[in-house]
C-alpha cells in the first residue's frame, strides 16, 4: 500500500473516532495500522453512511471530550482501549470487525457479525480470541452460543484462503 493511500486511510478512519487520545495507543501497539488496512474502500463508505464513531473508554471508567457532532440514531462501536491493547493486533481489529458486523448485520445477531469479520480476512482470529476468552473466563463465554461460533467460523476460517 502506498504511503499517500496510508495517509488518506488514517485521516478518514480518524474522523470516526470521538476522541483522539486512543488512536495513539491503538497505533503504537500496531492495532490502528491494522484497523485501516482491514478496511476496504466500501467499508469506508459504509461507515460515513451508516453514522458510524468509535468510542474508546478506559476501563473501570472514564470520561471523553467529543469533539464531533453526532447526530441521533448514530451506531457507536464502544470498546475498552486498555483491553484491545492487550490482545495481537488482528484479534483486537477482528473485534472491532465484529462489532461493525452487528451494525451492518442487525437481525443477524453474533453469526452476521462474526460473518462480517470473517470477509475480511479475520475468521482464525475471532476464532482464538473466542477460545481464549472461553478458557480464561468460562463463566462468561463457555456457553453454547460462543461453542457454536467457534465451530461455524472454523468452517468458515477453513474456507478462507485470505486468512495467513
Amino acid at each position: 500500500m502506498e504511503e499517500d493511500e496510508i495517509k488518506m486511510k488514517y485521516e478518514r478512519m480518524k474522523s470516526y473516532f470521538i476522541t483522539e487520545q486512543a488512536i495513539q495507543k491503538l497505533a503504537a501497539n500496531g492495532i490502528w495500522r491494522e484497523l485501516i488496512n482491514a478496511l476496504s474502500e466500501s467499508d469506508y463508505n459504509f461507515l460515513g453512511q451508516n453514522v458510524i464513531k468509535f468510542c474508546p473508554l478506559y476501563s473501570p471508567a472514564s470520561h471523553a471530550k467529543i469533539n464531533h457532532q453526532i447526530p441521533a440514531h448514530s451506531h457507536l462501536v464502544i470498546f475498552d482501549v486498555n483491553a484491545l491493547c492487550k490482545r495481537p493486533p488482528r484479534q483486537a481489529v477482528a473485534i472491532l470487525l465484529h462489532e461493525l458486523g452487528h451494525i451492518a448485520h442487525p437481525s443477524e445477531g453474533e453469526f452476521g457479525a462474526d460473518r462480517f469479520a470473517s470477509e475480511r480476512g479475520f475468521a482464525l482470529d475471532l476464532i482464538s480470541d473466542l477460545e481464549e476468552q472461553i478458557r480464561e473466563n468460562p463463566k462468561e463465554f463457555n456457553v453454547p452460543l460462543n461453542l457454536k461460533r467457534v465451530e461455524a467460523l472454523k468452517k468458515i476460517g477453513d474456507a478462507d484462503p485470505s486468512n495467513p
